[in-house]
């Protein structure tokens, strides 16, 4: 069936309002997230820093660059506050504690520097270049990182 438009109850306690949204929402600080933002919450790393981003190693969640391969090649997720218990976005727009530079379209990468997306892609043999996603705006990033990467010889 098409339920596009409509409201769904499933059961009394599911309620899927019609449509997804395509507002951006209010993302106004480091680590807000627009609507419809994919979050996880798989464990509980304390310490985070709202709008950097981080992979998720053995020991939970750490700060990512493209100069240390342990930590660029997996799960990525930018903080949305200090603790991962609150969420990490694996998808969807969120707002960065840096801007990446560049334009509204462009591509953003992550960067040789910790936690941190970047426009212009890594030159330095042995750092990652890995597509994170796109610039919407300043601070703002549609994050959707590649499950491709490829080392710099």
């Amino acid at each position: 069936n098409d339920y596009s438009g409509e409201d769904v109850t499933f059961g009394g306690q599911i309620k899927v309002k019609g449509g997804i949204s395509t507002s951006i929402g209010t993302v106004s600080a480091a680590g807000d997230t627009g609507i419809n933002a994919e979050t996880i919450t798989l464990t509980t790393t304390t310490g985070l820093s709202a709008g950097t981003v981080y992979f998720l190693g053995s020991s939970g969640w750490v700060a990512s660059d493209a100069s240390s391969i342990s930590t660029s090649i997996g799960l990525m997720g930018v903080a949305t506050s200090s603790t991962s218990a609150d969420g990490m976005v694996i998808r969807g727009i969120v707002r960065t504690a840096t801007d990446p530079g560049g334009s509204v379209g462009d591509v953003c990468y992550l960067s040789a520097t910790t936690g941190v997306l970047t426009t212009t892609p890594v030159s330095t043999t042995g750092d990652i270049s890995r597509v994170m996603g796109y610039k919407i705006g300043t601070n703002l990033v549609f994050f959707n990182p590649s499950q491709d990467w490829i080392e710099i010889s």
